[in-house]
């Protein structure tokens, strides 16, 4: 079955790639940090997200960074200076998950631990950052570099 071979293909990324483990507050978790727990525990009504979906966003995640830091020709600053780039790369990686891969905003949020509604700001701030010409050329690239790395499996974005 093709569709078994493209989960396969996918875990195969994901181990190659050393995805980076969801940052979690130490203080109170979210929503849907308290979800993965329920689920984790077995209880009704949680954990409803496809985990190939959630891989699928880490995987985005991850090919955004690398790309974040390509444009930037450095890696990322250190301590607190480094915030602030790392919430675009976020946002940025929310936004296509969401829009490339048609992930819904729950499963995305999941993938990046934070909540469905953070996900859907994150796509409004990008969507209104669009209109500055080079930031818009970045996320095209980005658009484009997540289409080759799905579409090879044979299906649509929307179908997979």
């Amino acid at each position: 079955m093709v569709l078994s071979e493209s989960i396969l293909a996918i875990a195969a990324i994901a181990d190659m790639a050393r995805l980076i483990d969801p940052p979690v507050s130490a203080r109170r978790p979210g929503r849907a940090v308290r979800r993965a727990r329920a689920a984790a525990r077995g209880l009704k009504g949680a954990g409803r997200d496809n985990p190939v979906d959630v891989l699928r966003c880490r995987i985005v995640w991850r090919l955004v960074a690398q790309l974040f830091a390509m444009a930037c020709e450095r890696d990322l600053p250190e301590g607190p200076a480094r915030r602030r780039p790392r919430c675009h790369v976020r946002q940025v990686a929310m936004y296509l998950s969401h829009v490339v891969l048609s992930v819904p905003y729950a499963a995305v949020g999941t993938a990046f631990g934070r909540d469905r509604t953070t996900v859907v700001h994150a796509c409004a701030v990008v969507e209104d950052r669009r209109d500055d010409r080079a930031y818009d050329r970045f996320v095209e690239q980005c658009e484009r570099c997540i289409e080759a790395v799905f579409v090879p499996f044979g299906f649509d974005h929307a179908e997979l």
